[in-house]
């Protein structure tokens, strides 16, 4: 919170040399104007004593969130010459950082403008997009390990440009968090989804769960889980038909706001998975005391089982984890027979990944459902 970016400031201020300038341009984000560097080499030095600052300063408030930042860099006079313009392309290498991976360092090119005027596209064409139902919503099918039956299906946001090609939820979703389109997004979804149960109820298909992907920014919504237990009962599904994923980064920003939203849904019977299970930064204490139903394992974890040695203690490792807090598993990306194989012998419940299917439009999720087993569209 506000503790901990006072303690960046300051921490930034000890570290930084006297000529550099720092100030806070909004909510979590800083400037540094770093006048007369040698070199690239000068710069990126800089950024490794911004990240050190937040780490430090992340320990001194007590916090201990495992807080990362995320830096773009822009040079005088090569990327230009104009202040404004070279905070602009700044900040378009700070959004690159962020949409690569935690901590990540990069310095402005002339590609990241054509990119930023797409997403800037993009979020302009978003709310009216949403409202019209261009959003869809593809099923990834989730297969008992045992028995391969599908049990349950992933519901993936999809979105599809002017000339009918996907747009990647890597490009979309950064951008409907950033312009408060997700909470309207995330509510078309769960409409469609009750639409797809109940479409399948009537034709007379098994009902599987269906579990959708919740941000950050929807959880610490007040009033999320009220709004999202009340669509799912105005349709007149199941509230056991719906699960929500969350990842370990959402439940520790916000957590107050985050354990409501969460107990709620769960005295519905409305199922919480954590996502991507073992990439984040939850500590076993906050596991056991949140109301967790299922631990998805993360497909880095599973792509080394068969080639690694020691890949397999990792995933057994989580799996007894999980069956001491009484959660179950599920393996996410399993694309090999092998993995398969391995990931049932080791006791996960159930599997994810094409080896047993890619995600595929509503039609051909109910014909799995109709077989009760996946097509194995690769």
């Amino acid at each position: 919170g506000d503790a901990l970016l006072v303690a960046v400031a300051r921490n930034l201020e000890r570290q930084l040399r006297v000529t550099d300038t720092i100030a806070r341009i909004g909510g979590d984000e800083f400037a540094v104007v770093a006048p007369n560097l040698r070199s690239a080499s000068s710069a990126m030095e800089i950024a490794e004593k911004v990240s050190a600052s937040v780490s430090s300063a992340d320990g001194s408030a007590g916090s201990n969130l495992g807080t990362t930042v995320s830096v773009g860099i822009s040079v005088f006079p090569m990327d230009d010459s104009d202040a404004d313009v070279l905070v602009s392309h700044a900040d378009m290498a700070m959004y690159k950082s962020k949409a690569s991976r935690k901590g990540a360092v990069n310095f402005f090119d002339a590609a990241m403008d054509a990119d930023v005027k797409l997403r800037h596209a993009l979020k302009r064409r978003m709310p009216d997009d949403i409202a019209a139902g261009r959003f869809f919503l593809h099923f990834q099918p989730i297969v008992d390990a045992a028995t391969h039956e599908v049990v349950a299906a992933e519901g993936l946001a999809r979105w599809f440009d002017e000339q009918g090609k996907i747009i990647s939820p890597t490009v979309f979703i950064p951008i409907a968090e950033e312009s408060a389109s997700i909470s309207l997004l995330g509510a078309r979804l769960l409409e469609d989804a009750c639409g797809y149960l109940n479409e399948w109820r009537d034709g007379g298909l098994a009902a599987v769960p269906i579990s959708l992907n919740i941000s950050p920014i929807q959880c610490r919504d007040p009033g999320f889980g009220v709004r999202l237990v009340t669509t799912i009962q105005d349709a007149g599904i199941p509230t056991g038909l719906i699960n929500i994923e969350i990842t370990e980064s959402t439940i520790i920003k916000n957590l107050e706001v985050t354990q409501k939203n969460l107990e709620l849904l769960k005295s519905f019977g409305i199922g919480i998975h954590i996502d991507d299970f073992g990439t984040g930064y939850s500590s076993l204490s906050l596991l056991k005391d949140l109301p967790l139903d299922v631990l998805k394992i993360d497909r880095s974890f599973v792509d080394d089982l068969g080639r690694k040695a020691g890949a397999d203690s990792i995933v057994q490792a989580v799996v007894e984890l999980a069956r001491k807090l009484k959660f179950r598993t599920i393996a996410e990306g399993v694309e090999r027979a092998e993995q398969a194989s391995i990931l049932t012998e080791i006791g996960v419940d159930c599997l994810q990944g094409f080896r047993f299917s890619r995600p595929v439009g509503a039609t051909l999720f109910a014909g799995s459902l109709a077989r009760g087993r996946p097509d194995r569209v690769a």
